[in-house]
């Protein structure tokens, strides 16, 4: 094995050297300064409450036997994290022990307890796709967590994503992850628009964006933030607060463990509220873009277009919205990748030569 073009020989070093490849994944090393700056001066301004005032939400209510029964029943993993714990063992628990098992949630939830090996992920790495399996780099992470943990936070999770869709916090382009949302909504609103351009001898200008590292790099500070102007409080929020605190992750090859190290930015991976709570750090990347814009979201995959019938004209208001994404990428610490980010023209000609440059 290599990496850093120095040959790895024993399986400790090889450990060691993807525990610190998949921890660079999420390091502040990959935010430019400027953005940087500005997270350092914001989280000093930025406080955390989540018991401003006596709070009876309902979403911060205990839970109840029904709840851990329903999260229990929608559990599929089978690989256990570094608990040891599969949910085949969870799923034949006596009723007395699954009553005991509520009481320690419950204790955890209304307490504000986290469990210090609950931060802790066990990542494998796996070969990516026709990659060079003596590079390091050639190994994407797969991240274990401890089964408990999982099974809680599904819990809370539908709690919150109740809450969210309840009072429609959500940007209506989302897609993603959303309950009676699909990529088959996306495209729909796509095809009507192009067909309707064609039909009108109009252009369409599409513009497809990628994120680099996307749940990697997620500002956690900004998501709290978020919750807590939506009047997210008391239980979830310092739930939320404490899961996202001091995430570490140790890697496993075979029977080595590597040490454990520090994850200084993104959502743990393998959580059912990471998904949840990367729909929230993203929710705000089309608040400056207006009409006759449009977009498109469906988690990080976000697409702008536009159509009229001057193509200079629909370049130009393309232009001005890719700079108001750029605006957003500079305060959330998100970066597009130009090498990624695709233009299509839509219309009844054959050649166009025309371009619009993103940087």
């Amino acid at each position: 094995m290599h990496h850093n073009q120095t040959e790895l020989h024993s399986t400790s070093e090889i450990a060691h050297a993807f525990a610190e490849t998949f921890q660079s994944n999420n390091s502040n090393a990959n935010y430019e300064e400027n953005f940087l700056n500005f997270k350092n001066e914001t989280e000093n301004n930025i406080t955390i409450n989540p018991y401003p005032q006596p709070d009876n939400a309902e979403y911060n209510h205990p839970f109840n036997i029904k709840e851990l029964h329903l999260a229990l029943h929608n559990c599929n993993s089978k690989s256990p994290g570094p608990d040891d714990i599969p949910f085949t063992f969870l799923k034949n628990l006596s009723d007395n022990a699954i009553n005991t098992l509520l009481a320690i949630f419950n204790l955890i939830w209304n307490n504000g307890i986290f469990p210090n090996q609950w931060r802790q992920a066990l990542v494998i790495p796996i070969l990516k796709p026709d990659k060079d399996k003596f590079n390091i780099l050639s190994y994407r992470p797969i991240s274990l967590i401890s089964t408990l943990s999982k099974l809680l936070e599904k819990m809370i999770n539908k709690r919150l994503v109740w809450f969210l869709e309840t009072n429609k916090k959500f940007t209506k382009q989302q897609c993603g992850f959303r309950i009676n949302h699909s990529t088959h909504d996306v495209l729909a609103t796509l095809h009507t628009d192009i067909t309707e351009s064609i039909i009108k001898k109009q252009h369409l200008i599409l513009i497809a964006l990628d994120i680099e590292k996307a749940y990697d790099m997620v500002w956690k500070k900004k998501v709290l933030s978020s919750l807590q102007k939506w009047n997210i409080t008391g239980n979830m929020l310092a739930f939320i607060h404490n899961f996202l605190l001091d995430r570490k992750i140790q890697v496993k090859l075979g029977n080595t463990l590597s040490e454990h190290l520090d994850i200084e930015n993104g959502l743990p991976q393998g959580s059912s509220i990471s998904v949840t709570l990367f729909l929230v750090a993203i929710n705000d990347i089309f608040n400056n873009i207006k009409p006759p814009i449009k977009c498109t979201l469906f988690a990080d995959d976000c697409n702008i277009y536009c159509r009229g019938a001057n193509i200079k004209t629909t370049v130009a208001l393309l232009q001005t919205a890719l700079k108001a994404l750029s605006d957003w990428s500079s305060i959330t610490g998100f970066k597009f990748s130009p090498a990624k980010t695709h233009c299509i023209i839509f219309n009844n000609k054959k050649k166009m030569k025309q371009s619009i440059m993103y940087t």
